[in-house]
């Protein structure tokens, strides 16, 4: 496909590719609701082929059994593995219905409960690579965690630390990452227009055709790469040590061989 019809089609959803992974940073937002759900939400999944549960089917089915009322829980339709996501307003509630897991049936089908936790429907992930970064041409408000946490993110890894810089050329962080063999060395970082009379804790507003946006060409330096599972041996006098150059000749860090 020429670089015309790419153009033609950014904005065409059918090309988009299958998979994709990103990176969301703990938040206040999250902490919150995780103490809202903590003790207060199971996960219900109805067993065996049946026809489709309704959330009201299942809400008559515990309302016989435990004799709850519709006011004290609020039942939602959840993606797979479960059917049900399920919050209680006491913890009490909670517990007496989740001991009846198994043992509950709902227009014949055997229900199971699961306590929630915060990585309920994930499955085991890491990202192993301690790695210090440095960042040339990073527009100067943007110094900051929550941005450098945004800029982390898509690259995708998790800030751990901001070094105090000596200047305004360059800002140096380390950062856990994934797979630091594909972060660019040249990255368009782009920052919205703010629209005059807006502050910054409020929504954008919607743009009649384009959102304006600063874009800052931001160069990326990787210093060193640290996988604390493995042994990193000394730099060998032999070849298999490469020096890592830059445009102006410049070593900005080294390869040495490891042990697998």
């Amino acid at each position: 496909m020429s670089p015309v019809n790419v153009d033609l089609r950014a904005g065409d959803p059918e090309v988009r590719p299958a998979f994709g992974r990103c990176v969301l940073s703990l938040n206040s937002g999250m902490a919150g609701l995780d103490d809202q759900f903590a003790d207060k939400v199971l996960m219900v999944t109805i067993n065996g082929d049946r026809p489709p549960v309704s959330p009201d089917d299942f809400f008559k089915a515990l309302g016989i059994a435990h004799g709850i009322q519709i006011s004290d829980l609020l039942v939602e339709v959840c993606p797979p593995p479960a059917d049900f996501f399920v919050r209680f307003r006491t913890t009490f509630d909670c517990s007496r219905v989740f001991e009846s897991s198994r043992r509950l049936f709902c227009d014949g089908a055997l229900v199971s409960f699961d306590r929630w936790h915060p990585g309920w429907g994930s499955v085991p992930s890491e990202v192993e690579f301690l790695t210090k970064l440095t960042f040339h041409g990073m527009p100067r408000r943007a110094w900051n965690n929550e941005s450098m946490n945004e800029l982390i993110n898509d690259l995708g890894g998790e800030l751990v630390s901001m070094f105090v810089p000596p200047d305004s050329c360059a800002l140096t962080v380390m950062a856990w990452m994934k797979k630091p063999s594909t972060i660019p060395k040249v990255i368009g970082v782009e920052i919205p227009v703010q629209e005059p009379g807006l502050y910054y804790s409020l929504p954008p507003r919607l743009p009649r055709t384009t959102l304006g946006m600063y874009m800052y060409r931001v160069f990326v330096h990787v210093e060193e790469v640290v996988n604390p599972s493995i042994e990193v041996l000394p730099p060998p006098l032999v070849p298999g040590y490469f020096p890592v150059i830059d445009k102006d000749d410049e070593p900005l860090c080294t390869t040495s061989l490891v042990s697998t």
